[in-house]
């Protein structure tokens, strides 16, 4: 296999490559996309990047990326209610290079996922509900992705630190939706306090739902 070096984000794959994201520190941001052979693991190049319609700022803490088909990526970068920088970002991928074209301000965007089924898109937001953070499943149109078409709440995200609200320090980051099997990745990120505010064995964990969509 090839060497896949440090700092590595969200994966997708693209032809008979994998593609993956890399930051230049552990605030997982967009530094690099490397790419690599599918079937051997063997390292090829750097992806080259044209923001095009986006901004750096714009994919600044990446959570997850996704593919859409051979020739289209979706990124979620997750920022809180108070920067309008990050959300969802749709890119086209044309042999070795990533074209951002369009950007949508979203809070606290934490997973994108297409049901390889209906072929439907799906988001994860965390939401603020009284004095917890849930997480929402929202169905969504690619031209409209802003507007919830179907929402679910998939309930509070928390670790079983010692702190009364520990959700706060929780974040979605990660999807896979084929419905009704919902799988959502959950990362506590106050990693400086630990064993205050995360479970004392680790930092992160995959959440599984069963979705009646009917409701």
């Amino acid at each position: 296999g090839g060497t896949w070096g440090t700092y590595m984000g969200p994966i997708v794959k693209q032809g008979n490559e994998i593609h993956i994201v890399r930051s230049a520190n552990t605030n997982g941001g967009l530094s690099s996309i490397n790419r690599y052979n599918a079937a051997t693991n063997a390292y090829i190049s750097t992806a080259s990047i044209s923001y095009g319609n986006c901004t750096s700022s714009n994919v600044a803490y990446l959570v997850d990326m996704t593919s859409d088909g051979d020739g289209t990526v979706w990124m979620a970068s997750f920022g809180t209610s108070t920067s309008s920088n990050y959300g969802l970002s749709k890119w086209s991928v044309s042999g070795s290079t990533y074209t951002c074209d369009r950007f949508w301000s979203m809070a606290e965007l934490g997973g994108i996922s297409f049901d390889p089924n209906t072929d439907e898109m799906y988001l994860a937001k965390r939401v603020r509900q009284s004095n917890a953070y849930n997480v929402n499943l929202e169905r969504v149109s690619r031209t409209q992705p802003t507007t919830s078409l179907d929402t679910w709440s998939l309930g509070t995200i928390s670790p079983s630190g010692s702190q009364t609200n520990p959700s706060s320090y929780v974040k979605p980051v990660g999807l896979d939706v084929q419905m009704p099997r919902v799988t959502l990745n959950v990362y506590c990120y106050y990693y400086l306090y630990m064993y205050s505010y995360c479970d004392d064995d680790r930092l992160s964990w995959m959440n599984v739902y069963h979705i009646d969509t009917n409701s």
